[in-house]
């Protein structure tokens, strides 16, 4: 035979400590959601760098940077791993292009690694994919980002 008991509203010491101890945990729990939520408005309303504003940050001047993800502009690029693109094209020499949409990360990795390319240009070098990621990482892009897997 199955039982159940109800228990009273507590009236003892001990009870109102529990009821006391569930109310601040709750409590605590719908701040930490409140907390959280605020966070995460900050980080919508917030947006990361910018392509222009990274150059900015690295007292970069003079260059454009277009954000594309259309094949014909964009050189058809992008990392299968990161989903990231971006092209320098000597035809138009002040000029960079990414993809849209990228993780700040991403973003900063891609312009650095871009523009590396624009400089190789201006003075005479080979575009060496290698060199343009050792470039854009010693500017302070994440070797993580990097597209390719360099000696």
């Amino acid at each position: 035979m199955l039982t159940a008991s109800v228990d009273a509203p507590p009236t003892s010491t001990t009870g109102l400590r529990r009821r006391s101890a569930l109310r601040s945990a709750t409590l605590a729990a719908g701040i930490a959601l409140i907390a959280t939520g605020a966070s995460i408005l900050l980080w919508l309303l917030i947006p990361g760098p910018t392509p222009a504003g990274i150059l900015a940050e690295h007292g970069i001047v003079g260059v454009t940077v277009v954000v594309s993800s259309d094949p014909e502009v964009n050189c058809g690029a992008a990392n299968p791993r990161t989903g990231a693109g971006g092209c320098f094209r000597p035809e138009n020499p002040d000029e960079i292009v990414v993809s849209p949409g990228l993780t700040p990360a991403s973003m900063e990795y891609v312009v650095l690694h871009e523009y590396a390319h624009l400089v190789q240009y201006r003075d005479g070098l080979p575009l060496d994919e290698c060199d343009a990621d050792r470039m854009a990482v010693e500017w302070g892009a994440d070797p993580a980002e990097s597209f390719y897997d360099c000696p």
